[in-house]
């Protein structure tokens, strides 16, 4: 989440666009944990994160643009 956070006003990512937006700013930044993930390794959690923006169809009715990190 910092990553993201930190991305706001210095890069051209979806999350930054959305949030330089008229009537958007840091401050209307939030996030919570929808999953504890046990293990932790980046595999599994790759795996995880992969199925919540599939389950939420965060790629077309969120700020996702792919199903990965990078």
């Amino acid at each position: 989440m910092n990553a993201h956070r930190s991305a706001i006003g210095k890069s051209g990512s979806a999350l930054a666009r959305h949030f330089e937006a008229a009537g958007h700013s840091l401050s209307d930044f939030s996030a919570f944990a929808i999953e504890i993930v046990v293990g932790g390794d980046v595999f599994t959690l790759g795996a995880r994160e992969r199925m919540w923006i599939d389950r939420l169809d965060t790629i077309s009715r969120g700020i996702n643009t792919n199903r990965t990190h990078k």
